[in-house]
């Protein structure tokens, strides 16, 4: 069970080192987990958008000018005209490079072209990259170590395309998942799960899950995404639980919401899974288009153990973040709802 403690607006905000950190009016302000003020720690100028690292944080502007910042609010680097994606330290990251237009890897001043052009969905795991061509279409995997010459890569037309809606449309990538015993797993659209050998690129599994568990009233959002949780993956999407075991790569449904009578149906968003436990905005009854709930599930059973609705939100577009004791939502009118964990919890 959750309590509401503190509601405050905020802009982009992140929780780093025990502390909640957001934009609040044109400040970077420190706060407690509780969300109680206690200092402003940058003051801003024009800026675009602000991320959160373990020891800096990066402001950025429409116009791709950078500054980074330590948690004192001292300046410690610039950089115009690049789009970072992946910062591992101020002096190694992968961007987009808008004087010659290519993605490059840029360690200790020493800049190294990884693809010449814009890139898709794209994530680090250790010292490799993975990401797509702008359309989602084609995998390239890189290793760092010689990141100029991709280890492979991986034409999703091999799949040929589905039905949706009258039209027939190609597959993309919807997420890259994890890698799990040297498979890369990907999420796709129209809910198909493939796992690639990480050395070759080797189509080694492929789910299409729309025809191994079929829905007759219901469908699965195929943009809500996949967890990697030890030996299996967990996916909560619109009114089904599923689980997929990764050694038999095997699809269960555990639970569905939509058999049960309208007034008692679950239509699940935005989710993250922490401890088990599965925090999600859902919409409940079929009351309104976009989320209005945050709650609870038992990522075993599917069983929903605590909700509450929220009142003016404007809905709620992002997942739950969860620390061992609070829940953290915002909603589309830019209020962080804070929820600390009762000292005797019911689960």
């Amino acid at each position: 069970m959750f309590k509401l403690k503190n509601s405050i607006q905020v802009g982009d905000w992140d929780i780093v080192n025990n502390y909640l950190f957001a934009v609040q009016d044109t400040y970077i302000n420190k706060l407690s987990l509780s969300g109680n003020h206690i200092e402003p720690i940058y003051a801003l100028q024009e800026y675009w958008g602000v991320n959160f690292y373990f020891d800096f944080i990066h402001i950025f502007t429409m116009y791709s000018n950078n500054t980074l910042i330590n948690y004192n609010g001292q300046q410690i680097y610039a950089k115009s005209n690049f789009n970072y994606y992946h910062l591992f330290d101020v002096n190694r990251y992968i961007g987009y490079d808008r004087n010659i237009k290519k993605i490059v890897l840029i360690q200790n001043d020493i800049v190294k072209n990884l693809y010449n052009n814009r890139i898709g969905i794209n994530k680090v795991f250790l010292n490799t990259f993975v990401f797509t061509n702008k359309d989602k279409r084609i995998i390239y995997f890189i290793d760092l170590d010689n990141p100029e010459h991709p280890l492979w890569q991986s034409n999703l037309n091999q799949f040929g395309t589905y039905r949706q809606a009258g039209d027939d449309l190609a597959y993309e990538v919807v997420q890259f998942i994890g890698i799990w015993q040297g498979k890369l797993l990907v999420q796709l659209t129209n809910a198909r799960l493939i796992a690639l050998d990480i050395n070759t690129g080797e189509l080694l599994q492929d789910i299409e899950i729309n025809k191994t568990n079929p829905l007759t009233e219901a469908f699965y959002d195929q943009y809500i995404k996949m967890h990697l949780v030890e030996d299996k993956i967990i996916w909560l999407s619109n009114q089904t639980l599923l689980h997929i075991d990764l050694n038999t790569f095997t699809p269960v449904i555990v639970k569905e919401y939509y058999s049960l009578p309208k007034e008692k149906q679950w239509r699940f968003m935005h989710n993250t899974f922490h401890k088990d436990k599965i925090y999600f905005t859902a919409d409940y009854a079929w009351q309104y288009v976009t989320p209005s709930y945050v709650g609870v599930m038992d990522a075993t059973t599917g069983e929903v153990l605590w909700s509450q609705q929220l009142e003016k939100t404007g809905g709620l577009p992002e997942a739950p973040k969860v620390t061992n004791d609070k829940l953290y939502i915002r909603t589309n009118n830019g209020v962080l709802h804070i929820f600390e964990k009762d000292p005797a919890p019911t689960f």
